[in-house]
């Protein structure tokens, strides 16, 4: 603290604050996310529940993208073919967005399990897979603001219509803090608090 306080003092620095952990919220739970199968996928009971076949006939999510902030993605599973979008990671920082770890990691297979949803919900909308938790399924401020920045403007030219329409964080942190209210506010478009 002591240090943010000097770099508040200074007059250049405009705002200072700690650089909070956040986490997928299941690791504390012991759910294994990897496994099942495409049987599985197919009878689960939330389709049935949503009414998805009723709200399909209104919207498939053709021509949405949606940027999935995570611990990554099985690209070659059988529910995400043709439906991913070029992403990065944000964790090793390369144009990789693999999960990594293995099923012994506890968040192993949360992303996946996210975009799977995402592709049942939305089977016409494209995910832009964004790792920014690592395979523990813990990641920091700093990161996530950075990804919500990319998923706005993945090629970094405002001219090019290529941002993410929705952006999905399954994740928590208990920090409120000014650095993730500013980025809201930017990829919203929001003026103000």
């Amino acid at each position: 603290l002591a240090a943010l306080r000097t770099a508040l003092d200074e007059g250049a620095v405009r705002s200072a604050e700690p650089n909070v952990k956040h986490e997928a919220p299941e690791p504390h739970m012991n759910l294994p996310w990897a496994i099942g199968g495409e049987r599985a996928y197919a009878e689960q009971w939330a389709p049935q529940a949503l009414r998805l076949p009723q709200a399909h006939a209104v919207s498939s999510g053709a021509g949405v993208r949606i940027a999935l902030l995570d611990t990554g993605i099985d690209a070659s599973h059988p529910a995400l073919a043709g439906r991913l979008l070029p992403g990065f990671d944000f964790v090793d920082f390369d144009t990789d967005p693999s999960e990594r770890g293995s099923a012994l990691d506890r968040s192993f297979g949360h992303g996946t399990h996210v975009a799977g949803l995402l592709a049942m919900v939305a089977p016409n909308a494209r995910i832009l897979p964004l790792r920014i938790l690592d395979e523990h399924g813990v990641g920091n401020l700093w990161v996530l603001a950075e990804a919500m920045l990319h998923a706005v403007d993945p090629d970094g030219n405002p001219a090019t219509n290529d941002g993410a329409h929705v952006i999905n964080l399954s994740l928590g942190t208990v920090a409120k803090t000014e650095l993730f209210k500013t980025v809201a506010r930017l990829v919203t478009c929001r003026k103000g608090g």
